[in-house]
């Protein structure tokens, strides 16, 4: 309706004056804050201006309208609603105007809703994803489509509660303005694992002014998942791993094997894939030890062992690696045989009465071979190839039919003690059973019979008929040193 009242000074006054004729005689009043909200929504309605065609200037008392096909000016001002305008103002440069208004600088065509998710691979960067934006830079001037526009983000948020990774970090993402396509920066988007998406804002604004810019401020991203393997940690795995042969089943080879999984809530698992292997591996901890006790230097000083560590995802993923470990050479002490000597009485000065057969199980040593007790130390001897030699030309059955000597073979490194072996040749009324560095007293003997034996070496009776034998204990003895063998030798003349 037209003001045919009061002249309007102002939007407010013109309202006021139209109180008069629009309110059954209500009073003139001075100011909106005067009228109930249902009354101001009533007046509203019957006073106004039209549309944004049209204003009313002040001091008029009728709205002014634009011509329909005006695009040189706009109704003024911006920030009073569309009907409600009091003035005009030419259109701006490089702007668009047109049915009284003016259009925006920079406008998005289809900034997408929150709930519309654009999504991207969580372990991509430097990668183009989602929604083309469309962007308008209107303007009256038909010789101009597009002004050049920069892009910029304004933030970025989780989307998770509670999760900080990546907040404020506007570096994650970028605009490219050859597709129009918002693009994950140099870092992947896979972060700590503790949000499932991204809430991002970004503005486009005309390069040449920025006051003319439109923000689209509701653009979700969403993190499409990748179940990652297990990482091992090279120092862990490069790390030197030995262990001493002969070593007990579960004795530890090194430190663990460490490795994490990029998957939040996953688990490690160890294996061993290496076939026939004497080694095994905690599946938590990751810690190799020695599952079979057949570890020998000798047999192989070295083993390449290849591990599996697979995490607990759907489907699960594995990853392998091969570690060294070193067999740790412990020096054996030498074996000795088991051998009979024999020699005839009246034996000449260096007559060998045999070799006691000393084999050492380790390569490259030497052995070393003496005498450590003997009942008649002047008649016997061994030299340094293992032989027993006569030392005294004063061999005699009738005298004495039988030698004692307790011979050490060494091979001078420090090792563990093996088992004593007996080197004898015995009467024909004795055969050997047995024989160590023992600690039994010496029993009573038959005259002829060698009284002098050694500490821990006797005989006993047998039934007629059989042979007596000799008998040795390891009750609570003093062993011979690391890395010996330590023998019996029981000499014998030949009839």
């Amino acid at each position: 309706m037209a003001c045919t009242t009061a002249p309007c000074t102002s939007v407010a006054r013109y309202y006021v004056a139209c109180t008069g004729a629009a309110f059954h005689g209500l009073a003139p009043l001075h100011s909106f804050s005067q009228v109930r909200p249902r009354s101001l929504h009533r007046l509203r309605s019957r006073c106004r201006c039209g549309n944004i065609a049209n204003y009313c200037p002040a001091g008029s008392g009728a709205p002014v309208a634009l011509l329909a096909n005006d695009n040189s000016r706009y109704t003024t001002p911006l920030t009073a609603p569309e009907d409600l305008r009091e003035g005009a103002a030419a259109c701006p440069p490089f702007r668009k105007c047109g049915g009284g208004r003016l259009a925006p600088g920079v406008q998005f065509a289809n900034c997408p809703t929150a709930t519309d998710v654009q999504f991207v691979g969580e372990l991509q960067n430097n990668t183009d994803f989602g929604l083309a934006f469309l962007v308008n830079t209107p303007t009256n001037d038909v010789s101009i489509t597009q002004y050049p526009l920069t892009f910029r983000i304004l933030s970025v948020q989780p989307v998770t509660a509670g999760c900080t990774w990546g907040a404020g970090n506007t570096s994650l993402f970028s605009f490219n303005t050859a597709t129009n396509k918002l693009r994950v920066g140099a870092t992947a988007l896979m972060g700590d694992r503790c949000t499932t998406g991204f809430a991002v804002s970004f503005r486009a604004q005309r390069t040449a002014d920025a006051t003319l810019y439109d923000d689209c401020t509701t653009v979700t991203v969403g993190l499409i998942t990748v179940n990652q393997a297990p990482v091992i940690s090279a120092t862990s795995l490069n790390a030197a791993r030995s262990v001493r042969e002969r070593s007990g089943v579960g004795t530890p080879v090194g430190a663990p094997i460490l490795a994490v999984d990029p998957d939040r809530g996953q688990q490690v698992i160890w294996s061993i894939t290496s076939l026939g292997t004497p080694f095994a591996i905690d599946a938590c901890a990751g810690q190799v030890t020695v599952a079979a006790a057949v570890l020998d230097f000798n047999t192989q000083a070295s083993y390449l062992v290849t591990v599996q560590a697979r995490d607990t995802g759907t489907p699960p993923i594995s990853v392998s690696a091969t570690i060294s470990v070193t067999v740790i050479d412990i020096p054996d002490a030498p074996v000795v045989g088991a051998t009979a000597l024999a020699i005839r009485e009246n034996s000449p000065l260096g007559t060998i009465a045999g070799n006691i057969n000393a084999v050492d199980p380790d390569v490259g040593t030497v052995l070393v071979y003496s005498v450590l007790r003997a009942d008649t130390p002047d008649v016997l001897t061994i030299d340094g190839a293992g032989n027993m030699v006569v030392k005294l030309a004063a061999l005699d059955y009738e005298t004495r039919p039988l030698y004692v000597y307790r011979v050490e073979v060494s091979d001078s490194s420090p090792a563990s003690l093996s088992p004593d072996a007996c080197i004898l040749r015995l009467p024909r009324q004795a055969a050997c059973v047995n024989c160590f560095n023992g600690t039994l007293p010496v029993r009573a003997l038959p005259a002829g019979d060698g009284r002098n034996l050694p500490r821990g070496c006797g005989y006993h009776h047998q039934p007629p008929g059989r042979e007596r034998q000799r008998e040795c204990s390891s009750a609570s003895g003093t062993g011979p040193p690391m890395g010996t063998a330590v023998a019996d030798a029981l000499l014998r003349h030949a009839l």
